[in-house]
């Protein structure tokens, strides 16, 4: 069948097969990475968000709670006022006007899964 046809049709019919096997494979990859951005999308929002705001939760901690017993044991700050200081930070986890984060990750996941394989 391919013998009755010339040369450079072959030729040609090849590079075309090529480039669209290429162009097809191109496809695929940037489908793939669009997956894959969209995957570390989610973990960067469901997990290092929330670390960052755990994170300004434990530094007002250590500098309200903490450096406030250390100055009353020290004697540098009143028995009161540290205990006012640490009484209106341990009401506050966040500061004003933050509110902590919160995504729908687990629905997410659950959207993204694969079956299980039958085996």
């Amino acid at each position: 069948m391919l013998r009755n046809v010339k040369v450079g049709t072959r030729v040609q019919a090849g590079f075309a097969f090529i480039g669209s096997a290429m162009v097809v494979s191109a496809a695929v990859a940037i489908g793939g990475m669009a997956m894959i951005n969209d995957h570390a999308r989610l973990v960067y929002n469901d997990r290092v968000i929330p670390m960052q705001e755990l994170k300004f939760v434990a530094d007002g901690y250590a500098v309200a709670i903490v450096d406030n017993t250390h100055k009353m044991r020290a004697g540098t700050v009143s028995i009161a006022d540290g205990v006012a200081t640490i009484a209106a930070r341990s009401s506050r986890s966040t500061a004003p006007g933050r509110p902590t984060r919160s995504t729908n990750s687990r629905q997410t996941r659950r959207r993204s899964r694969r079956p299980p394989n039958p085996r």
